[in-house]
């Protein structure tokens, strides 16, 4: 719940509830209890983080530091995060990063990501690495690392990797490169779990205003397979083959009047 959507009466039932729990209250519970009653009293801010630090930060960092990314204290964050950081923690790597972030201290961030955690994401990281390297006016560090994270990203043949980095790219603004990645991504057909047609119309409409016609044929010429039942695709993949002349004219009339002729239900409506 983000705090601004806290009520006063959530401090209450829940100091309630934790009090029944007893010893059984977990660190996070505590934390959602001072995230209620700094919603209740916004007076108390300081006084209540300064308790749950002096209490909780010497064995639990990483809650004392996310309740404080929570309420926006980033510098305090961290702070706290600083001295476990080389514990090679996960979701202490993650929170840094995303601090360091909202901090802007991009230097600070490239030098965090040089060496993440086995059981993080690699292709997700360089991929950040290459946002940090635009961010910062370096093309030709951004080129190398986004090349990296595709290559990372491929070596998990039997993972959705690929997708994921799309997305990623996508979410960091990095239109350019998440087409790119998509286009591998469709382009390993079958060796990758592909999503459907629908949900990658953006991709499909940057690659046609991009004017990368055997590009998008070759992506229409894998959905054919991957969903054969999709008129929509096969109408594209008909008259786009057949403006590159892929396709010939006598295939689209005869693969087309089938469904002229029967249109499917949701053509009718």
């Amino acid at each position: 719940i983000p705090q601004r959507a806290l009520i006063s009466y959530f401090f209450t039932a829940l100091g309630k509830w934790i009090e029944v729990r007893g010893d059984k209250a977990t660190v996070e519970d505590r934390m959602r209890l001072a995230r209620c009653e700094i919603a209740a009293h916004p007076e108390s801010t300081d006084a209540v983080l300064t308790r749950m630090v002096s209490t909780y930060a010497p064995s639990h960092p990483l809650p004392i530091a996310r309740l404080h990314v929570t309420l926006g204290r980033f510098e305090k964050a961290e702070e706290l995060l600083e001295p476990a950081v080389s514990n090679g923690d996960p979701g202490t790597f993650k929170l840094m990063a995303e601090v360091l972030e909202r901090l802007g201290k991009l230097d600070k961030w490239n030098q965090l990501l040089e060496h993440p955690p086995e059981s993080v994401s690699l292709p997700l990281v360089l991929c950040d690495r290459a946002f940090i390297a635009q961010k910062q006016g370096d093309e030709r560090a951004k080129t190398e690392f986004e090349q990296e994270a595709m290559a990372a990203a491929e070596l998990r043949t039997k993972s959705d990797s690929l997708i994921l980095l799309a997305r990623h790219a996508s979410h960091r603004g990095m239109s350019d490169y998440a087409v790119d990645v998509w286009v591998k991504t469709i382009q390993r057909g079958s060796a990758s779990p592909l999503p459907f047609f629908f949900s990658i119309n953006r991709v499909v409409e940057s690659i046609a205003l991009s004017k990368k016609e055997s590009q998008l044929f070759d992506i229409l010429r894998i959905y054919r397979v991957v969903e054969p039942g999709n008129l929509d695709v096969l109408t594209q993949y008909l008259y786009l083959g057949c403006l590159l002349g892929n396709v010939p004219p006598s295939t689209l009339v005869s693969e087309l009047s089938p469904v002229r002729e029967k249109p499917s239900p949701d053509l009718a409506k």
